[in-house]
């Protein structure tokens, strides 16, 4: 079925709504001289390195005033975890609202390993001959639950149900795109307790697409979060 695809999670910085990285420096340290009555810092390079000693001071406070959006597309799986993190914004997209007659997008597990390109039904099976026996078989019937969900779906929909109803029968497996806001402090939690070695997999490869992101354009932050000590 080629209106069935299938494709690992994708996230991107959604900064239409977001200050520049020098202006989130200076907000910083905006606050830091608000609560100090202490000058402000001369550079980007001392506020950089005013960042780092507020995270190793654990003033994390002050990182409330800077605020990160990102674009995602995860599984519903995801998103139960996701959303468990309540100092955060969500705008999901609705399966009440959005009808999927025409096409259907899965999230393949990354427990399987990380598509480069979305796979359609066939092409997908068509994979399996390269992987070994076991993984195989699991990526078979994960495929053909997919495609089973989505076929009762259409079915409902073909019998009248509204797609607020015909979506009771799609997996946790559905894709759902979504748009997330959060400050520093709470990113900074995030990132810190998902990065742990019992996460669940896709959250963590979630995170690890959320530093990359970081790294390329606020390199400071992300260096504070990669300091963070996830051990305890």
């Amino acid at each position: 079925m080629d209106n069935i695809v299938f494709l690992s999670p994708t996230i991107s910085l959604f900064d239409k709504n977001l200050k520049s990285y020098e202006d989130m420096l200076y907000t910083i340290d905006y606050a830091r001289a608000t609560c100090t009555n202490r000058p402000l810092r001369q550079s980007d390079k001392q506020r950089e390195i005013l960042v780092k000693e507020i995270a190793k001071i654990g003033h994390h406070s002050l990182f409330e005033h800077v605020y990160f959006s990102f674009s995602m597309v995860i599984s519903r799986a995801m998103l139960a975890q996701l959303t468990r993190h309540r100092l955060a914004s969500y705008s999901v997209e609705s399966q009440r609202w959005c009808n999927y007659e025409v096409y259907a997008c899965f999230i393949y597990p990354v427990q399987y390993g990380i598509l480069e390109t979305p796979l359609t039904f066939g092409q997908l099976l068509r994979k399996t001959l390269e992987m070994d026996r076991n993984r195989a078989e699991r990526v078979k019937v994960f495929a053909k639950n997919c495609k089973s969900s989505y076929l009762q779906y259409l079915e409902l929909l073909e019998l009248g149900a509204k797609p607020e109803e015909a979506r009771y029968v799609l997996n946790n497996a559905f894709a759902v795109h979504l748009l997330m806001t959060c400050n520093l402090r709470e990113l900074m939690w995030i990132l810190r307790l998902r990065s742990k070695p019992n996460v669940f997999p896709e959250f963590k490869y979630v995170v690890k697409l959320i530093k990359k992101e970081l790294k390329n354009k606020y390199p400071v932050f992300a260096e504070v979060i990669e300091n963070e000590d996830v051990s305890d």
